[in-house]
């Protein structure tokens, strides 16, 4: 790690590397995902470091988490909506779409929504997902139980970050051989292999095949090679003139 080494910028040729942000495709050394660690290694009740971690990753965003105190007990709803109001802005990330939470949760803004959606997260509700996630034994399993557990703004993609984040301290099933095939990565895996129009099972099965095709594949889970995926589909674009946000704009972290 060249930073590490205290070296300065640039610390790649490649201009796209150079000058925009990625992910880390090893989740687990993403700095957003370190806070998620915390979040569900906390020493509070299981539904509530689960709501905390649904709250995180809906903002999903650092300086927000820190802004809010970086737990929040579960009466303390009022205090949540004042912390979120008196926050700097951006309160929320870019990287998925927050406002369809005013599909399915009332309120006048993003907000109050958001401080709805937390009322919702009471013990009652959040047990049985509790349990399911500690009787899981694959990372299909623990998806299953996010997507059916109908919690309000937790579609798809979140169901999948939720699920991975959860091992860190609330379940212990396997993150592999399986990953489900979010955009990102459909994306970078029809560049991969130069076709599009698969299905979903198809896809599934290709981001398997893939990883058992790299060299040197210890400690690479499915789950790398998915996140891998979607930051290579990334790259692409941005290297055939695409739009990207988080860029660097010359500065040297």
């Amino acid at each position: 790690d060249h930073r590490a080494a205290d070296m300065p910028r640039p610390w790649t040729d490649d201009p796209v590397l150079r000058d925009y942000f990625f992910t880390n495709c090893f989740r687990e050394l993403d700095p957003g995902t370190l806070v998620a660690m915390k979040i569900v290694q906390a020493w509070r009740p299981a539904w509530e470091r689960l709501g905390n971690l649904i709250l995180y990753r809906r903002l999903n965003r650092e300086d927000t988490w820190r802004a809010i105190g970086g737990y929040v007990k579960a009466q303390n709803m009022k205090r949540l909506e004042k912390l979120l109001r008196a926050a700097p802005r951006p309160l929320f990330t870019g990287a998925h779409q927050v406002s369809a939470l005013q599909i399915v949760v009332p309120g006048r803004d993003v907000i109050e929504r958001q401080v709805n959606m937390m009322r919702f997260m009471d013990k009652r509700r959040l047990a049985p997902l509790i349990n399911d996630l500690r009787r899981a034994v694959t990372a299909k399993e623990a998806y299953d139980a996010w997507l059916v557990a109908g919690i309000p703004g937790v579609g798809t993609f979140l169901s999948w970050q939720l699920a991975l984040d959860s091992r860190y301290g609330l379940a212990e099933f396997s993150d592999h051989p399986w990953a489900p095939v979010p955009a990102g990565a459909r994306a970078g895996l029809e560049i991969v292999l130069g076709t599009v129009g698969m299905s979903k099972d198809c896809m599934e099965t290709e981001i398997v095949k893939l990883r058992h095709n790299v060299k040197n594949t210890r400690n690479l889970t499915v789950a790398a090679v998915e996140h891998s995926l979607c930051e290579y589909s990334k790259y692409h674009r941005i290297t055939l003139g695409g739009h990207a946000k988080g860029k660097f704009n010359g500065r040297n972290d």
